[in-house]
């Protein structure tokens, strides 16, 4: 199970993003630039998860992106 904090900023017209604080749920966290740097055992054991995890990230942040694109016409009447 992966964790990770994801922080959206938001601007009249525009908007930025930051995905941080990438790791394996256990004890001790397991982060994830520990498996790309390759400290301890973990570069090769944890190939795989680092292949799906950028997978996962680049569906995130497509989904981020289509939704944060959409038209506020939809959102006209709502008062927030």
């Amino acid at each position: 199970l992966i964790k990770y904090d994801i922080d959206v900023q938001v601007k009249e017209g525009r908007y930025k993003y930051k995905i941080t604080e990438i790791f394996k749920q256990q004890s001790p966290r397991l982060f994830i630039n520990q498996w790309i740097t390759g400290e301890g055992s973990y570069k090769e054991g944890y190939k795989d998860y680092l292949k799906q995890i950028h997978e996962k990230m680049d569906e995130l942040i497509t989904d981020l992106k289509d939704t944060m694109n959409q038209s506020l016409e939809d959102d006209e009447d709502d008062d927030w």
